[in-house]
């Protein structure tokens, strides 16, 4: 009997066992993370006073004694205060920002993403009874509108991550939510300074920066 499991462990480890590699996404924002493979198919929520994690697991392959494999995914990525952003061979960031990336994972690694704030924000819940057929927004820095989202159906929401202000670069926004009656409203002008991690959220009863 002890012949017959001695060879059952040996089998398993030249015929090779299921594995996964484990993605932990740690939020440490105050508001929602989007991630997911390929697509942002799961949602990690904020909070203040705690950095909530979820994890994603990956099939790599069966598992040998000879053999270790890598497996590639594009892994998308972002938040309503962050973004991904390049860094150099030295780890200094260079100010250009992403949403999706390859990430080659190893059998059985777990792979822990820090979430750290990037940008302030501005996110739209429709529940003006009508189509948005836009949200756009210009700063004092800036020469004209600019285009966050379109086509907001009734009941949807969307958001933009916005350059924050800070004492070296003064920035104050302006939003209009367009109807698809062509109707259309103003939130913000000057004072809406937006800090790192603060998001300008709009509805039909408010609009208020938290």
């Amino acid at each position: 009997m002890k012949n017959i499991l001695m060879l059952s462990s040996c089998l398993l480890l030249i015929l090779g066992c299921a594995s996964e590699a484990e993605i932990k996404v740690i939020n440490r924002t105050n508001h929602n993370i989007y991630f997911g493979i390929d697509q942002p198919n799961h949602v990690l929520a904020g909070a203040e006073e705690s950095n909530p994690t979820k994890s994603i697991y990956v099939d790599t392959g069966k598992k040998t004694l000879f053999s270790a494999k890598t497996t590639t995914v594009d892994f998308y990525l972002e938040g309503e205060t962050f973004l991904m952003q390049m860094s150099d061979d030295y780890g200094n960031v260079t100010g250009d920002f992403f949403n999706l990336t390859q990430l080659d994972l190893q059998q059985d690694e777990v792979r822990k993403v820090y979430c750290d704030p990037t940008h302030a924000g501005v996110k739209v819940l429709n529940n003006f009874q009508q189509t948005i057929s836009s949200l756009q927004y210009t700063a004092n820095n800036l020469d004209s509108l600019q285009t966050a989202f379109s086509n907001l159906a009734v009941g949807e929401d969307d958001f933009q991550q916005l350059k924050y202000y800070s004492l070296g670069d003064t920035i104050y926004y302006s939003f209009q939510l367009n109807f698809a009656d062509g109707s259309s409203q103003n939130y913000g002008g000057p004072g809406t300074l937006l800090l790192k991690d603060q998001l300008f959220y709009i509805d039909a009863e408010t609009a208020t920066s938290d």
